[in-house]
């Protein structure tokens, strides 16, 4: 069987960090908001054509959300237990991996105010908890602000 490992592009995101220790290629930061920007919802994962083929979709529409621009997919690396429960979660030993869409395992595709990301050949490692986020224009006063989606993803 083949194993192939995703080239994995760590990002930071939140205000402040104290502490950054490096293990097999990941980046674990510690004391980072992990969940930046506006809850709106949860998104959701469907069996593709074959069975090691999934999507998941964030559908900002739904949540009356118009998107501009920026949808960004990203993983929460670390321990899982809270399966199934409301966000935000705490995790004080998680990470965040930016999915990387040169991988061909990977393909993000865009459509109106939805998201999708769609996983082949589907390995152990991609089930989890993955954050869909982008930026939207607040229909008032014009400004934008980060909102974003939580979709998990188990067996």
């Amino acid at each position: 069987m083949n194993h192939f490992i995703a080239r994995a592009i760590v990002i930071i995101v939140g205000t402040y960090m104290d502490k950054v220790t490096e293990t097999s290629g990941y980046i674990h930061p510690t004391n980072i908001d992990l969940y930046p920007g506006r809850f709106v919802g949860t998104g959701s994962v469907r069996q593709l054509y074959s069975s090691r083929a999934i999507e998941l979709e964030c559908d900002f529409a739904e949540s009356n959300i118009q998107l501009v621009s920026n949808v960004v997919w990203e993983k929460i690396e670390g321990p899982y237990p809270y399966a199934h429960n409301s966000p935000s979660y705490e995790c004080p030993r998680c990470s965040i991996r930016h999915i990387d869409i040169d991988n061909y395992r990977y393909n993000v595709r865009d459509l109106q105010d939805s998201s999708f990301l769609r996983i082949k050949d589907v390995l152990i490692d991609d089930y989890g908890v993955y954050r869909c986020s982008g930026t939207s224009q607040l229909s008032r006063s014009g400004d934008t602000e980060t909102v974003y989606k939580i979709v998990e993803f188990f067996q």
